[in-house]
């Protein structure tokens, strides 16, 4: 058996990146669950996908079950939602716009170099709908992420009123729900397979506008 711990060098799209076995296994199973359905990939695929013995893979997942669903937990709900630590340290409303936006560009771009593909390709959509199937508890995941996220906008929301930087006049539970409208309309686009680029480009012009409205 090979040592779990082996290092892989991975050189997709013609950049080297340094992983470690369980990351090795972790990005090469993401490719193969965008081409297949679950069910449609093997064990015996990953293994040989990864060079790996079932002896190893199974030193790092005990199923192809719970390695389906780190999948989805690294690849589609990191990228389609954000932890409140990203943003920790930006003063301003304004400034929390521009980093999410930012982070957003980056976390996509690296899943682009990684995959080869855009993310408005149609794979994309297809791992999502075979997670909602497949993944064990997938609406509760997005609802409870869905909160989270809806609470932190909440937050900075709050504060901006508080310090003076945007109106008091203004609901903060309506603003809150118009920003996340903006953000939500960005799978509007991609569904009609528009770069993701000029999808971004969008929404920020949409965020900026909404901003100089409610600016104090």
């Amino acid at each position: 058996m090979k040592d779990p711990f082996f290092i892989y060098l991975c050189i997709p799209n013609g950049r080297i990146y340094v992983m470690d076995t369980k990351q090795h296994i972790l990005q090469s199973a993401f490719i193969l669950f965008l081409g297949k359905s679950y069910d449609a990939v093997t064990l015996n695929e990953i293994c040989k996908v990864t060079g790996l013995s079932k002896g190893a893979f199974y030193h790092h997942y005990r199923s192809k079950e719970e390695l389906f669903r780190e999948v989805i937990d690294k690849f589609v709900f990191a990228n389609l939602f954000f932890e409140k630590a990203e943003f920790d340290g930006k003063s301003t409303l304004q400034s929390t716009i521009d980093s999410f936006l930012e982070h957003l560009e980056s976390k996509i771009s690296k899943l682009t170099e990684l995959t080869g593909l855009e993310f408005a390709d149609p794979d994309h959509f297809q791992l999502i709908l075979e997670a909602s199937r497949s993944y064990p508890g997938f609406s509760e995941q997005i609802k409870k992420r869905e909160q989270k996220n809806s609470a932190f906008w909440e937050h900075v929301i709050l504060k901006a009123q508080k310090e003076g930087e945007i109106r008091g006049d203004i609901d903060p539970l309506l603003l809150n729900g118009i920003m996340l409208a903006i953000g939500s309309s960005l799978f509007r686009h991609i569904l009609h397979q528009e770069p993701f680029s000029d999808a971004v480009n969008l929404l920020r012009r949409q965020y900026n506008q909404l901003y100089r409205l409610i600016k104090a």
